[in-house]
């Protein structure tokens, strides 16, 4: 490789667009003359020093022999194009001004020898050289190029070809007029001029200039100096005007447009003073009442031109803000003219239309930057000038409010929307809202729904004034026209907004004018008016606080009336109504109360509606709160009395989420009111209208959900007196329900309370009293007798459990009387059975005088009360009774027909079957005493089942109610003990059927279906669960009875383990007692079963309630807060069940719910509800169910699993990752020696634990991480300790052999073991777990090793046996994307050497473009990664893609296709390392490879190799800095000159049968100029003209015909049409610029261009009048593509 001063002078190819001619038929004289040009042309080539420059120009220019004799007078020069290429090399911007004066001179005498003709023909390889110069050349050099361009140029070039030129003559002379104190400023405007006057058509100038700014905004500075000193007035239509706007007028507007928003990348710095300059001159020249704007620009330019200005608000400068509020507003009228219009009429006439539409349109756009720069142009408009605000504001502000709304999930466009809303004034929101209010549009509504829960409306105008008007038009909108849902809605938001201080207090009085309510037709007049006036600066409620008061509260109160009948809306509003009147500021002695409002609620029928009977109830206990004081007694108990009978249907339905929470808190707040007794009275009353069993129900509610209140009890005495009255009647089946409330309250809690209220009132008679001595005639002993059977009839109802509360409960005493008693007595109290104990006792010392004793009846009542107190003592003391057996059989074949019967009367029948099974419980209780047991499982000819079995099974189906459910739970769990051992044979049977009836109960829940009255599915889940909680305790009792008595352990169930101890143990099993093996089997395999079966159900209902379930739109009565409630028992009742379970066979219930859900963090949850938080009792049996799986030997045989559960090893470990995961980090401690261990014993015997390799990598990760947030005494040890244990298992993991099964070899080798060893299918670990294990540990490897010498091993490790073996020339395609994943988190992590060597190998492979677009876009960021960390290798790169030079100096060849191949590979990896890379990444590079695609290009390289280095050239140009491009566009442009110019001189046949390489060049090149055109950048300008016409005059089509521009010489010159290929479609501009033959990457012909050529000129200029942005992205992407 050449000096880099030597590669800037080497040749390229040549520039001419003229055909060069053959030198054939010359002199001798001038072949001599053309060898010495030649000559001095070859000592370019060998240059050494910089200093040589001037004495090679000095030697061409005496071989060109030009002297001042010689003017005009020779029509070439020889060898032109190749002197025209060298000297325009020697005006490189690196070259001193010297050599620049040097060329300069050789250019004067080439100009002053050309004769004219010459001189236009051959412009086009003369002029280009030239064009550049004057933007970077020294102070010095200025003069003598502008003395060439007024002297030998501009008077000699033809007009037709100045029109040609004059947007590069005009962009090369611009850079001279950036400073106007330059010694060449004036010479450059004279200049201008000269040019000016010699196109003599200065419409054609103009629009050249004004294209130049369009697209040129580094040469902006220089235009507005320009424009300063001749750019028109538009004030008056001129010549020069009009010249300005022909044929385009547009052009003009856009380039103000353009130049107000400037942005340059060269001199960031002239920016602000091009904006402030062309904004100073439009102002001058072009202001908004123009008459241009209304004959010649059209209002669509105007419109674009107000934008363009309005966007400089977004600088947040002051300066430029006052010139656009100068430019909007005008100048300040004259008041000496009377129709001179103001500043806002100025505003209202001239721009508030193009602005408001161009606002309006810019919010709606696509674009979401453009949405937020509308909002904020919107709010800085606005702010500053009341002029405009006044008159914009109502136009912009719903609409971009609705866009708000419609863009409402994106936040920045909501937080620009914030900002301008909290810039609007009040009265134009509210005036808003109010139309929209008035308009009553549902779209509309929506949005104001949005707005008022999204906006801040906390300003004190906004909730004292408007707020409340617009509540006064919703209300009056809604008594003429009616109100639904959605405005009651809105009604509830703007309520919300208003506080107490903009009410005023009502008045009992009707006659003052100033607290009366409005008249409704009045109402929207008076906030018209009040909005059309609104202006001032203070601005007040146009009505008294008072009169708003009392408007609001008579409106609502109408509209309560007028829509009682419609519930749901009718509750809305009374529930507005009372808010509103509790938020009124009255006076303490204010009673409000509204006669019309208490005789509608009080002749109001009771609605016979379920769905709204509840709403109804809630909305009266709302007024009956406000208006209690002014009612009657006899109107207070008929609207209690109204109240509670619609509040019945919620206390006693059987959908246990229908508003009971609400209902039993409405009823207490009643107290509020009205007395408790009267409460009282009026559920007792309510209860007794009802049956028994919704009577029941009806207070289980009451006394469910009033446990939270306090005092509750005070009104739940005598219903609960009713309730338990008809426990009486001895053997009534509607007792049944009463019965089962006392079980369930005991169960539940709440034992304590049900004892004190059945026991308090018999501590209320005063023979009691320790002075008392004997009974009289006058003492209420039937009283007596029916406090005390109630006493005993609860006993009766659930003996075990009563007798268990009452022997543990603690009395209470809650009142100083029953103090006083126990003291006077000297009772030893402590229980409710000690007590009593007492009181029975108490009663037996009492005497009964002679009255009493003569008095039949009154001893009858005692004799009655000492009947009922033995029974109660004797209940109390022994608790034992017998009962006699009758004939099972008939009692079955009896049931079985009522089970059979089918009626609509079912809960009837359904009474008759719970008498039945008492009598069949009395059998079963004498049935131990007896032989009966052993033919209860006789199994029937025909029969599956026991007839007991079946009957237990069907009945348990067939059950609807509660009652009849809980009594064949109690026949089945009495029934176990009489079936002993013979239970195995049906249990699966009797587990199903409970199991099938709570999945029934549970499905009809989680459905919401509508339940059965009858059914109490909560209630009846409760008691199934409970019974098979004591089924399955039973079951596995009688096991392990069975276990015991045949003296042997837990048996394992597991077939496959191995090993000669275990083999040997079970040979001794085997020949001692095969029988025993067999049947203990089958026991506790049928028993596991059970467990799983049990486990399974209640994990569905536990994770259903767990979720949160909320009730679905169409169950209008579902409630999410009863919902809830229910979720909540149900999750209790499951997880008690789950808990019995695991204390009895921990392991299997844990294998079972990890294989119903091993990737469910649920599980994981319910596994820390069951163990309580305490990790170290489940964590050992996971690791026992893993061990039992890989390798069992080490268990004893009472750890093992009995694998009953599907699940695998690979499932329990990839659970035990998500378990290790959620364990707290207090909890590390108690579980470290146990993990520990587990690791230790898995890495001891890694043939068999490998499978789950990865998981123990991913929970090493976890415990890391747990460790670094932890603050444990031994925190480093278990560092260390999990540091050391993590490399040999990382180790171990990825590069023992065999581990994975990547090869076809290793895949052969694994399917021969699986075939020869059938239970070894576990050992190969599958790849992709493997990587996903990687992934995770990587990111978090430095925290785990703790050690960087550690580290660096690590991954070494990981790359070699995980990565290396992937990357292989053939099967390169194949590496996965979970590897790719890899490889890019060790670049970004860890890029150690073989990372580095890795991914370089395979870049470096010639497969790499091969791969797919997914993977490459992993791929770009790999690489990426990769040569930022190794940044030389793009050097090596570089080096490659030249030619190897031959054994002549001088002379390269390309050896062989593989060479050219090799090199073209370089440059494509060299254009995709600039691609992916930030621009300029590569900047230290920049020269060495332009200087290696120069001496490249010198050579005769081939054209496959040209078409790579063009592809190349489109990266350069794209991904580095304009800087940093200026002294390589000579280099660029000529190349692509000479692309063009290799198909300009075919003939029409050649191009019929172009190669394919060529082909492949052309298109290359024509999205090469494509690229450049778009980007736009000044110094390609200056040349587009060589490529594209770029004149103004080719909108119309009426450019000159003198084809200089290539392309359009192409389109010209050859017919494309007769050929059948159809052209390659070339799209318009629309949005963004992006490349027009994108995606394209062959052609089969030149045919397939032809659109291009032939549209290109006029695409380049319809971009550049569009102003369009360019779209990067396309451009990077479409490149990429060609490449692959």
């Amino acid at each position: 490789m050449e000096p880099p001063g030597r590669q800037i002078l080497k040749a390229v190819p040549l520039l001419g667009l003229n055909k060069p001619g053959s030198p054939d038929n010359l002199s001798a004289k001038d072949k001599r003359y053309h060898q010495q040009v030649e000559k001095a042309l070859g000592t370019f080539d060998s240059l050494e020093e910089w200093a040589d420059y001037i004495s090679f120009l000095s030697r061409l220019q005496k071989a060109l022999q030009l002297n001042e004799d010689s003017s005009r007078t020779h029509s070439t020069i020889a060898c032109g194009a190749q002197v025209a290429n060298k000297l325009s090399l020697c005006l490189s911007s690196r070259l001193p001004n010297g050599v620049h004066q040097k060329t300069l001179s050789i250019y004067e005498s080439i100009f002053s020898s050309l004769t004219t003709e010459a001189l236009n023909s051959e412009l086009s390889i003369w002029l280009p050289g030239l064009l550049p110069l004057l933007s970077y050349c020294s102070i010095s050099v200025k003069p003598q190029l502008i003395h060439i361009f007024k002297v030998y140029l501009l008077p000699y070039i033809k007009q037709k070809n100045l029109r040609i030129i004059s947007k590069p003559i005009i962009l090369s002379l611009l850079p001279g007029l950036d400073d106007e104190n330059s010694e060449v400023f004036g010479d450059v405007i004279d200049l201008l001029d000269t040019f000016k006057t010699n196109l003599d058509d200065d419409s054609h100038f103009w629009q050249s200039m004004f294209l130049c700014i369009i697209s040129n905004p580094e040469k902006r500075l220089g235009a507005l100096f320009w424009c300063n000193r001749r750019l028109p007035q538009f004030t008056v239509k001129s010549p020069q005007v009009l010249a300005c706007l022909t044929p385009e007028p547009g052009l003009l507007i856009r380039s103000f447009a353009t130049s107000i928003n400037s942005s340059t990348t060269m001199n960031s710095a002239s920016d602000i003073i091009v904006v402030r300059g062309f904004f100073d001159l439009l102002l001058s020249h072009l202001p908004l009442d123009s008459p241009v704007f209304d004959s010649i620009i059209s209002l669509k330019d105007k419109q674009l031109l107000i934008l363009a200005c309005s966007r400089v608000t977004l600088k947040k400068d002051m300066s430029l803000n006052r010139r656009l509020w100068n430019l909007f507003l005008g100048p300040e009228p004259d008041a000496a003219e009377q129709k001179s219009l103001s500043r806002s009429q100025y505003f209202e006439k001239y721009a508030l239309e193009g602005l408001t539409v161009k606002l309006l349109s810019l919010v709606q756009s696509n674009s979401i930057q453009d949405t937020i720069d509308a909002f904020k142009i919107s709010l800085s408009i606005i702010m500053d000038k009341w002029e405009i605000s006044t008159l914009i504001t109502p136009k912009l502000f719903s609409p971009l409010l609705q866009v708000c709304y419609e863009s409402r999930n994106n936040e920045e466009i909501l937080a620009s929307a914030h900002a301008f809303f909290d810039g609007i004034e009040s009265s134009y929101i509210w005036n808003d809202i109010i139309d929209i209010i008035i308009e009553q549009d549902s779209q509309r509504l929506d949005m104001l729904d949005f707005v008022l829960r999204s906006f801040n409306f906390n300003e004190e105008e906004m909730i004292t004034v408007h707020a409340p008007l617009a509540v006064l038009s919703l209300l009056s909108k809604a008594i003429t026209e009616g109100i639904n849902s959605d405005i009651i809605t809105i009604l509830e938001l703007l309520i919300s907004l208003i506080p107490q201080r903009a009410y005023g207090p009502l008045s009992n009085t009707d006659d003052n004018s100033t607290a009366s309510p409005i008249p409704t037709p009045e109402i929207l007049p008076i906030v018209r008016a009040f909005y059309d006036q609104s202006k001032a600066s203070d601005i007040e409620l146009p009505i008294t606080k008072q009169r708003f008061s009392a408007s609001v509260i008579d409106m609502l109160t109408n509209l309560s009336i007028s829509y009682l009948n419609q519930v749901p809306i009718a509750y809305a509003l009374i529930t507005i109504l009372c808010d509103t009147l509790k938020t009124i500021p009255n006076e303490p002695e204010y009673v409000w109360t509204n006669n019309k409002l208490i005789d509608t609620l009080l002749i109001n029928p009771l609605n016979t509606d379920n769905n709204d009977q509840v709403l109804l109830s809630f909305a009266l206990a709302k007024v009956f709160s406000i208006i209690h004081k002014s009612l009657t007694v006899v109107e207070k108990e008929k609207l209690l009395k109204l109240i509670l009978s619609n509040l019945s249907v919620a206390l006693y339905s059987s959908n246990p989420a229908d508003y009971q929470v609400e209902a039993v808190r409405t009823i207490y707040d009643l107290e509020l009111s009205i007395s408790s007794y009267s409460i009282e009275a009026g559920l007792v009353e309510l209860l007794l209208k009802l049956p028994v069993y919704l009577r029941v129900r009806a207070f289980e509610t009451l006394w469910t959900h009033s446990t939270s209140i306090a005092d509750s009890d005070r009104i739940l005495l005598r219903p609960l007196q009713l309730l338990l009255d008809s426990l009486d009647i001895k053997d009534d089946p509607q007792a049944q329900a009463v019965i089962s409330f006392i079980g369930v309250s005991l169960k539940n809690g709440s034992s304590n309370r049900l004892l004190k209220l059945i026991t308090s009132p018999v501590l209320e008679f005063e023979f009691l009293q320790a002075d008392r001595l004997e009974l009289t005639i006058d003492d209420d002993l039937n009283i007596f007798t029916y406090y005390m059977s109630t006493v005993l009839n609860v006993l009766k109802t659930n003996g075990k459990h009563v007798k268990e509360a009452f022997n543990n409960e603690f009395a209470v005493m809650d009142n100083s009387s029953k103090l006083n008693l126990i003291k006077q007595n000297d009772w030893d109290i402590s229980t409710y059975k000690s007590l009593m104990l007492s009181v029975i006792e108490r009663f037996f010392q009492l005497k009964l005088d002679s009255t009493l004793l003569n008095d039949v009846k009154a001893l009858d009542s005692y004799s009655n009360s000492i009947q009922i107190s033995l029974q109660l003592l004797d209940l109390l003391i022994t608790g034992g009774e017998t009962v006699f057996a009758k004939k099972f059989y008939g009692l079955i074949n009896v049931c079985f027909y009522y089970m059979d019967t089918v009626t609509d009367n079912k809960y009837i029948i359904e009474l008759i079957q719970i008498r039945v099974l008492k009598s069949i419980f009395r059998f079963l209780e004498l049935a131990d005493d007896s032989n009966l047991n052993h033919s209860l499982l006789h199994v029937e000819d025909n029969a599956k089942e026991p007839v007991i079995v079946s009957f237990i099974i069907k009945g348990i189906d067939r059950a609807k109610t509660s009652l009849l459910l809980e009594s064949w739970i109690s026949l089945l769990t009495r029934s176990l003990y009489l079936f002993n051992d013979a239970v195995f044979s049906v249990l699966l049977s009797l587990n199903d059927a409970i199991i099938k009836k709570i999945e029934d109960n549970f499905a009809s829940i989680t459905s919401f279906e509508d339940i059965d009255i009858v059914q109490d599915v909560e209630l009846s889940i409760n008691i199934l669960v409970s019974g098979l909680e004591d089924f399955l305790s039973i079951s596995h009792s009688f096991l392990m009875r069975s276990t015991l008595g045949n003296g042997s352990e837990k048996v394992s169930l597991t077939t496959s383990e191995s090993g000669f101890l275990n083999t040997v143990i079970q040979g001794v099993f085997s020949i001692e007692s095969p029988a025993i093996r067999t049947s203990a089997y089958n026991k506790r395999y049928s028993v596991l079963l059970a467990f799983q079966d049990a486990a399974k159900a209640c994990f569905n209902i536990w994770s259903w309630s767990d979720s949160k379930p909320q009730s679905s739109k169409d169950k209008f009565r579902l409630t999410d807060r009863s919902l809830t409630s229910l979720g909540h028992k149900l999750k209790f009742r499951a997880r008690k069940l789950l808990e019995a379970l695991m204390d009895l066979e921990r392991q299997e219930v844990i294998e079972t719910l990890v294989e119903i859900s091993p990737s469910d963090d649920i599980t994981v949850k319910l596994l820390h509800i069951l163990d309580g938080g305490r990790s170290h009792i489940t964590l050992p049996h996971l690791f026992d169910s893993i061990l039992t799986r890989c390798y069992p030997q080490l268990l004893d045989d009472q750890k093992k699993s009995s694998q009953t559960s599907s699940i695998t090893e690979k499932d329990l470990s990839r659970f035990l990752v998500s378990y290790f995961n959620s364990i707290d980090i207090d909890s590390l401690s108690d579980i470290w020696s146990m993990s520990l261990q587990f690791f230790k014993d898995a890495l001891a015997h890694a043939s068999h634990f490998r499978i789950i390799f990865p998981e123990c990598l991913k929970i090493c990760a976890i415990l890391s991480n747990k460790l670094n947030a932890s603050k444990l005494r031994d925190q480093k040890k278990y560092k260390k300790e999990l540091a050391d244990f993590f490399s040999r298992l990382l180790n171990s993991t990825v590069s023992t052999k065999g581990s994975l099964g990547n090869s076809e070899s290793e895949e052969k080798e694994e399917d021969e073991v699986k075939e020869s060893t059938p239970g070894v299918e576990g050992v190969i670990i599958a790849q992709d777990d493997v990587l996903d294990a990687i992934t995770v540990v990587l990111e978090q490897l430095d925290s785990i090793l703790q050690d960087s010498d550690k580290v660096i091993p690590s991954v070494n490790i990981i790359i070699t046996y995980l990565i290396t073996p992937q990357i292989r020339p053939k099967k390169l395609g194949e590496i996965s994307m979970k590897t790719l994943s890899l490889l890019e988190i060790i670049g970004k992590r860890h890029p150690i050497k073989p990372w580095k060597t890795a991914v370089f190998d395979v870049f470096m492979d010639n497969n790499f473009f091969n791969f797919s677009a997914n993977k490459m876009k992993v791929w770009n960021s790999i690489i990426s990664l990769w040569i930022s960390n190794d940044r030389e290798r793009i050097s090596d790169m570089i080096v490659r893609i030249t030619p190897t030079a031959s054994s002549t100096p001088g002379i390269f060849t390309w050896n062989e296709n593989s060479e050219i191949e090799s090199k073209i590979g370089s440059l494509k990896r060299i254009t995709y390392l600039l691609l992916i890379q930030p621009t300029d990444f590569f900047l230290n590079y920049f020269d060495e490879i332009f200087n290696r695609i120069e001496y490249a290009l010198s050579m005769s390289c081939p054209i496959a190799y040209r078409a790579a280095i063009i592809i190349l050239l489109r990266a350069l140009t794209l991904k580095f800095n304009e800087l940093h491009l200026l002294p390589r566009w000579t280099i660029i442009t000529q190349e692509l000159i000479s692309v063009f110019e290799l198909f300009a001189y075919k003939s029409q046949k050649e191009l019929n049968s172009i190669p394919n390489d060529e082909l492949k060049l052309l298109l290359n090149g024509c999205k090469l100029l494509d690229q450049l055109l778009m980007l736009g950048y000044d110094e390609f300008n200056l040349q587009e003209w060589l490529y594209i016409s770029n004149s103004p005059d080719v909108i119309n089509g009426t450019s000159s015909p003198n084809l200089v521009a290539i392309i359009d010489r192409i389109s010209k010159s050859f017919d494309f049409t007769y050929l059948k290929d159809e052209a390659i479609t070339i799209e318009a501009p629309q949005d963004s610029l992006v490349p027009l033959l994108e995606g394209v990457k062959d052609i089969t012909s030149i045919t397939k261009l032809r659109l291009f050529f032939d549209s290109l000129s006029l695409i380049h200029y319809e971009r550049t009048y569009g102003l369009y942005a360019v779209d990067i992205a396309r451009c990077t992407s479409d490149i990429l593509t060609d490449l692959v």
